[in-house]
């Protein structure tokens, strides 16, 4: 994934809001359903909205369900499927595989808004 991170401050009445990207390509071995992954978490930041694109390029068997904010989205991605999402409130992205003792490498890029101030 090419890099696109650009940091900004959105002011907005009383509130002032950050923006910030995130990239990161996970790579987890002999997971399954019982093991789901936490991809990245708001920890304690406010307001938080934003927008991932989550790709998958290894997945030994089976597909990810996509968690945000503990909820399935009920979208599954198979191996070299990619989405995009958008959400006014991100606490938390997860996945979480069908299939046990499985091999997965995903790709997030996130640009997450927050309230700074």
């Amino acid at each position: 994934m090419g890099s696109y991170c650009e940091q900004s401050c959105i002011c907005c009445r009383d509130k002032i809001m950050d923006k910030d990207c995130f990239e990161q390509c996970y790579s987890y071995t002999g997971i399954g359903p019982d093991i789901p992954r936490t991809l990245w978490e708001a920890d304690g930041v406010v307001s938080t909205s934003g927008t991932l694109v989550l790709e998958v390029t290894e997945l030994t068997d089976g597909n990810l369900d996509i968690l945000l904010n503990g909820v399935s989205q009920g979208l599954t991605l198979d191996l070299n499927d990619s989405i995009v999402i958008t959400s006014d409130v991100l606490n938390s992205i997860v996945i979480r595989p069908s299939a046990s003792n499985v091999d997965v490498t995903v790709d997030l890029c996130l640009n997450v808004s927050y309230e700074c101030c």
